[in-house]
């Protein structure tokens, strides 16, 4: 039963997130992602795939949408699979103010 509890309490939190999530245009997934840069800058796409259990496409889109929100930024190379993603001045803030709201 302590398990079942578990799994209610997070759902609960990610419901909250959620919420906290949506008026910034972010998703639970980009939020996970600006946490793994952020303990790991330089990790490229493959890496973030991988930790997030995304397909090639989903990882692609996600990175998109954080760049073109400025919260991320890629080195340029010719395979953009393998280029590091790391995040900006905008990006870290982002995170501070979301951590902030959650635990408020």
């Amino acid at each position: 039963m302590q398990v079942l509890t578990d799994v209610r309490n997070i759902v609960k939190l990610i419901i909250r997130l959620r919420k906290i999530l949506a008026p910034r245009k972010l998703r639970v997934y980009d939020y996970f992602a600006l946490l793994l840069i952020e303990e790991t800058p330089g990790l490229c796409p493959k890496e973030i795939r991988q930790e997030l259990v995304l397909l090639p496409a989903g990882v692609t889109r996600l990175l998109n949408h954080l760049e073109s929100m400025g919260l991320i930024e890629r080195q340029r190379g010719t395979d953009r699979r393998t280029v590091p993603c790391d995040l900006t001045k905008k990006g870290h803030l982002v995170i501070s103010e979301i951590d902030r709201q959650f635990l408020a």
